[in-house]
């Protein structure tokens, strides 16, 4: 009778500790989430987009092509592309913040310089729950923020020309600003894809 009592001891033992490890190997903390190509070809085309149209805006500045009027429903169609880039990085984030690797961060730092490298996703605004994908939504908000500050800055009418316009210094800083943020995202998506 002893030893019947204490095979089921041991049964129930043998059948916990699997069920606990089963259990454990269901909530594994991950630092980086599945690679998304779609997030991945839509920054590429939104960053050809957005270039040429900054581009073509400082280049044609102080020219009625070159106004704000004119060019609105640009602004449009890029905020509706930025807006379902954002909509698909929070339907693979947690919404639990950023966290990426030091390798990834240090090769952030090297391709885009500790300086341009967004506050929201260096190593000091890591969330201990967060992972890339909350660090590739973060990136993709902040285009969209600056997508609406060069939005404001395009409906300035300058003083000089009395219209609005986007002077060729402005749409080259602004092209700096946007094109970091942009790779930023892209380095994550890259370390994503090749499981980093």
């Amino acid at each position: 009778m002893l030893i019947s009592s204490n095979r089921h001891r041991i049964g129930a033992l043998l059948i916990s500790t699997a069920l606990v490890m089963m259990l454990a190997g269901c909530f594994t903390v991950r630092l980086v989430s599945p690679y998304d190509q779609v997030i991945d070809n839509g920054l590429k085309e939104y960053r050809q987009s957005i270039n040429t149209f900054v581009d073509r805006m400082g280049k044609n500045f102080g020219k009625p092509d070159g106004t704000y009027e004119h060019n609105s429903g640009t602004y449009s169609e890029l905020g509706a592309h930025v807006t379902t880039l954002l909509a698909r990085s929070k339907i693979n984030g947690a919404g639990l913040g950023c966290r990426i690797t030091r390798k990834v961060t240090d090769e952030m730092f090297n391709r885009l310089g500790r300086d341009k490298v967004p506050a929201s996703v260096r190593p000091e605004a890591h969330t201990d729950a967060g992972d890339s994908s909350g660090c590739t939504q973060r990136l993709i908000e902040i285009l969209n923020e600056q997508l609406s500050q060069l939005e404001k800055i395009h409906q300035f009418k300058d003083p000089q020309k009395n219209m609005t316009g986007l002077r060729p210094a402005t749409s080259k800083t602004a092209l700096s600003i946007m094109n970091q943020a942009i790779d930023a995202a892209w380095i994550v998506e890259k370390a994503k894809r090749e499981g980093e």
